[in-house]
């Protein structure tokens, strides 16, 4: 399963994403403010 979307609050982008293949999954956030990312977090769903 793939999908993602992105969320614009004020100057913030947040990109979602879940990725995965039959060996396990992920999901990852970027924060992206002024054209940098500022933050990432990832879960690994296994």
């Amino acid at each position: 399963m793939h999908y993602g979307y992105v969320s614009i609050n004020n100057d913030i982008i947040f990109l979602v994403m879940s990725n995965g293949d039959a060996a396990g999954a992920y999901n990852v956030v970027w924060t992206i403010q002024n054209g940098e990312v500022i933050d990432r977090f990832i879960n690994r769903d296994f």
